[in-house]
């Protein structure tokens, strides 16, 4: 087995994350994970890190922003995008001043949709009471506070 030299291991795993990052945009968590389940140090990983950061290829904050606006109108709460997020292996200083800067109206709008269209598909027979549950339950996973969902329903049932 021949021994590489220091760079060697340094450009792999730049290539290999240039190849990652190729697919889609990713978090700096992500990258770091793929990296480290390559085999990579944790020395190789910082550096390809930061210079992905230094080159725009990775950028945590922006791409939370995107994720936020992306989600939010899909009809998620803030709940579920912070668990997301995190997922992600994104830092909690990152994305949670982008979910508390939003206007509760926002939320509540999201949900007042998710709620509608929820609503919408439930078969028509059921009782009131069924429908608010099923309802409640769906702006639960969806990652909506309870009073953000008691108001959604008080809106939608008065």
């Amino acid at each position: 087995m021949s021994r590489r030299h220091d760079a060697e291991p340094l450009a792999d795993a730049m290539a290999a994350a240039i190849r990652f990052l190729a697919v889609r945009w990713r978090t700096s968590g992500e990258l770091r994970r793929h990296l480290l389940r390559r085999g990579y140090s944790e020395t190789v990983v910082e550096k390809v890190l930061e210079h992905c950061r230094e080159r725009k290829y990775i950028d945590d904050a922006a791409y939370a922003e995107h994720f936020v606006r992306q989600r939010l109108a899909k009809g998620y709460g803030p709940r579920r995008l912070a668990q997301e997020l995190a997922r992600k292996g994104m830092a909690s200083d990152v994305y949670r001043p982008l979910l508390s800067k939003r206007e509760q109206q926002e939320w509540v709008q999201a949900a007042q949709q998710a709620a509608v269209k929820k609503l919408n598909q439930l078969p028509k027979d059921l009782s009131t009471p069924e429908k608010k549950t099923k309802i409640a339950r769906h702006l639960q996973y969806k990652g909506f506070s309870p009073a953000v969902i008691h108001h959604v329903l008080d809106t939608l049932f008065h």
